[in-house]
């Protein structure tokens, strides 16, 4: 959860006023650093390390390589920063060599052990910042490793030039950046510490899922535990899962999405036309974690195959009546629960990611090809009743 806790603080009045003075004497440093011209990035590289180390307050040695930096004397010249610090944080993780020093990136922890590695790669998804310099240009980075590295952009590129026509405000901001991340790092710290060195050699579970495991609704946390993804993509958001013995280790689904239509999806499982709808809210619920636009979605499990038109052309229409909009009719979103009995009253509809009030809500940006050819519409076009229906038609 360090990157999540970056985002927050990023967004947060709650610094210290100490700590953050101190981040903007290292801050101010760093742009007169970065602002001077150079043509070899070897140059730069020790003056940088230096202050970056100062900046986060982990000198070397340190616990893990929690923090991974990339170099480049300017934007364009041998390789892209935060794609070459990607590929060093794969190779750190992942090579055999116990000797790491040889590595292009600079690091600001210390160097681990094979044995170390080894331990953590199996325990956890080896979560790290990355930070990609390029003359007077800076960004950060968050990676995990669970099948395969995924690493994703925490801010854009920052400017680090130092100009006197920009005042105070571009330094604050900038040491308010450096704080956010000096202070995640710690949370990453104390993450590694708690894994110690067991003599478990086996591979953890839990290396491969997400790390939020509960929910809040309203009444008490309920706690899950995840199965298995139910996607087949490393970038999976979607997650098999089992509640706590306190909730009868009830199998549940678990998403991660950027939008979602609760209020579809509770008018049709109130009528036993979608599964129920346990949580649909903010992953981090006290605000000290923060995920800009993503929530988290529960809901029941289904067992059961797909589909019936008929009976999905009923539970549209009662969307419909409510002024509703389901978006994404297709045979994935619907189930036939196992059991006896018509196979129409057992259908479900799943998937409201895109539903929503007639006239208001719009498809995503990036839509399928058979989305794009079945309608005929285009990214971010208003759905219709009249899509919903021709997506039932096309069943």
């Amino acid at each position: 959860m360090a990157f999540g806790r970056h985002q927050s603080l990023l967004r947060s009045n709650s610094i210290i006023a100490s700590l953050l003075l101190s981040s903007l004497a290292f801050a101010t440093k760093l742009m007169r650093t970065a602002s001077q011209i150079s043509t070899d990035e070897f140059e730069r590289e020790d003056p940088t390390k230096n202050i970056l180390s100062q900046l986060l307050n982990h000198p070397p040695p340190a616990v893990a390589a929690g923090v991974i930096c990339e170099e480049k004397e300017e934007l364009g010249w041998s390789g892209e920063g935060s794609i070459q610090g990607s590929f060093s944080y794969a190779q750190y993780w992942t090579q055999k060599d116990a000797q790491v020093c040889g590595l292009s990136s600079v690091h600001l922890r210390a160097d681990l052990s094979l044995l170390q590695r080894e331990h953590f790669f199996k325990a956890c998804c080896c979560p790290s910042f990355i930070i990609s310099i390029a003359g007077p240009w800076i960004a950060i980075l968050g990676a995990v490793f669970p099948t395969l590295p995924i690493v994703q952009r925490l801010t854009d590129y920052l400017w680090l030039g130092n100009s006197r026509s920009d005042g105070d405000d571009h330094a604050l901001r900038l040491a308010r950046v450096f704080q956010s991340l000096r202070l995640a790092v710690d949370d990453l710290e104390k993450y590694y510490q708690e894994f110690g060195l067991s003599d478990s050699q086996s591979v953890q579970t839990t290396r491969y899922f997400p790390d939020i495991t509960e929910y809040d609704d309203d009444t008490k946390v309920v706690r899950f535990q995840y199965l298995q993804p139910l996607e087949i993509d490393e970038a999976c958001m979607t997650f098999l899962a089992k509640l706590d013995k306190a909730h009868g280790e009830e199998q549940v689904v678990v998403r991660f999405v950027q939008r979602y239509g609760a209020e579809a999806h509770r008018l049709l499982a109130s009528k036993g036309k979608a599964p129920a709808l346990k949580y649909c809210g903010p992953i981090s619920s006290d605000g000290k974690y923060w995920y800009g636009s993503l929530q988290m979605v529960v809901m029941e499990f289904l067992h059961g195959q797909t589909t019936v038109r008929e009976a999905v052309r009923g539970a549209v229409r009662i969307l419909h009546d409510q002024s509703l909009v389901h978006g994404d009719i297709h045979m994935p979103n619907i189930v036939i629960i196992d059991g006896a009995g018509d196979e129409g009253a057992r259908m479900r509809i799943i998937d409201f990611d895109w539903a929503g009030e007639q006239g208001k809500v719009r498809y995503p940006l990036h839509l399928s090809n058979y989305t794009r050819n079945t309608l005929g519409v285009k990214d971010y076009d208003i759905i219709t009743f009249q899509h919903d229906m021709t997506m039932v038609d096309a069943l």
